[in-house]
């Protein structure tokens, strides 16, 4: 049948190819882990890239994705802080004064990474949009559009995965 682990290892490489591609066309756009799909490891690679903009903090292009391009994103230190500080070159004397000011601001965001992830349901065009996003912001979306594309997406991901009917 359509479903499988293989075709579904087959689908997210191919999304997380087409994604990855066209970050690497973007010079303000950061990469972590693989980037290339030539590289020797990227058969092992799933459909989840990080990456974050050197000109943007990662909660405020987090925000301005899904405002913006209705991109759902997850931002921060995922719950692997001492890797992504690290893969970030966050030396440790920074690593304290960003304790210091946390504990002082509690509302402050501290460094982190952008994370996106690739699956069965993702189409080509959502994977461009989000490019795109990526590229230039676009027109901020009202909640009532925000939702009815999120909807949209939910629809189209169950037909794609099930069937229709």
């Amino acid at each position: 049948g359509r479903i499988g682990l293989d075709t579904i290892q087959e689908e997210e490489q191919r999304v997380t190819r087409r994604a990855l591609a066209g970050l690497a066309e973007l010079p303000q756009v950061r990469v972590f882990g693989t980037k290339s799909a030539d590289a020797p490891r990227f058969e092992r690679r799933g459909g989840v890239i990080v990456f974050d903009r050197r000109d943007r903090l990662p909660g405020s292009l987090a925000r301005a994705l899904v405002e913006r391009g209705g991109i759902g994103v997850r931002y921060g230190c995922h719950c692997a802080h001492l890797t992504i500080k690290r893969v970030m070159g966050i030396p440790p004397w920074a690593e304290r004064v960003q304790y210091l000011i946390t504990r002082a601001i509690p509302w402050f965001s501290p460094p982190g990474v952008v994370r996106v992830s690739f699956g069965l349901p993702t189409t080509d065009a959502e994977v461009d949009a989000f490019l795109q996003q990526m590229a230039t912001p676009g027109k901020h979306r009202s909640g009532a559009e925000l939702r009815r594309r999120i909807d949209d997406y939910v629809h189209a991901a169950d037909r794609r995965v099930f069937g229709p009917g």
